[in-house]
């Protein structure tokens, strides 16, 4: 128990220390939140069962806070709130991207968001199969240096003492979620403008690389509402590193160590 106890210390100090400054990257936020929980729990208890049992918090935290997007569609209005239409008769309309929390959100911080996400990932799923070396890359790439290390070797540590059938199974849908948001991040990204007007006006919405644009669900929000969560978005974006969205490979994770077949 005292060496819990002192990764339990080294945990509180470091993560409070590390997500100081990481508000643009709300799901590492949630993680870190779901961290000091875990040194909360060992803390205090009195049995290495105790704190067996919710010492894959930190993981759950990173499942609920990975970022996952649709397109929605917006029939332009006037002042009036009357549809405006093109000179053919058809309804003016603009394609936006809507995060989890159904709020518009700017491609390029999309991008960023889900890159990032993706990066944690590859440390989490080391954790959950059992990968030290992993594990220490995620100390390090939230702290840094050697401390970052110890503390991310504590994680793997403590995570892996609990039973990861579960969490391989919700890992491996999260991983096929990611990459179907790479998908449509990159078709969206080649289609439409940041005011959600399409780039070719001859393209054709119905199948834009498997994704049918013209059956996106109607947006519940006025103009005003668009644009405000649009520069909020853009915004919080300028405040994050760029990002790639090809740095997002399906092979950089070993399915079959998901599959507990490795």
């Amino acid at each position: 128990m005292r060496i819990l106890f002192k990764f339990a210390a080294i945990l509180m100090v470091a993560f409070s220390m590390s997500f100081a400054d990481a508000s643009a990257q709300g799901f590492l936020k949630k993680l870190g939140k779901g961290l000091g929980k875990v040194t909360k729990v060992i803390a205090s208890s009195e049995t290495q069962t105790e704190a067996t049992d919710t010492a894959s918090v930190d993981v759950e935290e990173y499942f609920k806070s990975i970022p996952n997007y649709s397109v929605q569609k917006y029939v332009v209005k006037d002042a009036d709130g009357n549809v405006v239409k093109n000179e053919d008769g058809t309804l003016q309309t603009r394609y936006f991207l809507v995060d989890r929390d159904g709020n518009v959100c700017a491609k390029n911080t999309a991008k960023k968001h889900l890159c990032a996400a993706w990066s944690a990932g590859l440390k989490v799923f080391g954790i959950i199969t059992g990968t030290t070396a992993a594990g220490a890359g995620l100390g390090k790439e939230l702290i840094g240096g050697p401390l970052g290390t110890v503390v991310g070797s504590g994680v793997g540590l403590l995570v892996g003492m609990t039973s990861t059938k579960e969490l391989r199974k919700e890992f491996t849908e999260q991983r096929h979620m990611m990459l179907e948001c790479k998908r449509l991040l990159k078709a969206y990204e080649q289609t439409f403008t940041e005011e959600g007007e399409p780039r070719d006006a001859t393209v054709d919405l119905s199948n834009v690389d498997g994704f049918n644009f013209t059956e996106s669900a109607e947006m519940d929000k006025n103009s005003e509402e668009i644009k405000q969560e649009l520069m909020a978005s853009v915004t919080e974006g300028e405040s994050m590193e760029d990002a790639d969205l090809d740095s997002i490979n399906p092979d950089d994770i070993n399915t079959d160590l998901l599959k507990g077949k490795a």
